[in-house]
């Protein structure tokens, strides 16, 4: 018999800039793009959880703040199983990949 697994832990980055700061919008978008983190909505955005992702998340939460706006970087346990495959697939890479291929 298969033994439930622990949830897993995960890394939430929860951000808000002013409006008018479109450069330190863009450059902390493309920050978070090229780390991999998944977008759950505008200004919120996970990873999953290890020590640096967290140390990732807070320099991205300085930045964030030295523009004038506000973060958070939150653990977060995903509380059933199904919430965490939801947060697994999000970091599912496959049809991006298989699309990639197909153009060559």
């Amino acid at each position: 018999m298969n033994k439930p697994s622990a949830p897993s832990a995960w890394q939430l980055l929860v951000i808000s800039l002013p409006s008018n700061r479109a450069t330190p919008r863009m450059r902390v978008w493309r920050a978070l793009k090229g780390l991999g983190a998944a977008v759950l909505r505008d200004g919120v955005y996970l990873l999953p959880g290890s020590p640096a992702a967290h140390a990732a998340f807070t320099q991205q939460a300085l930045a964030v703040k030295r523009s004038g706006g506000t973060a958070q970087v939150l653990r977060v346990d995903a509380p059933e199983a199904e919430q965490d495959r939801q947060f697994r697939a999000l970091f599912d890479r496959a049809g991006e990949y298989a699309r990639t291929r197909s153009r060559k």
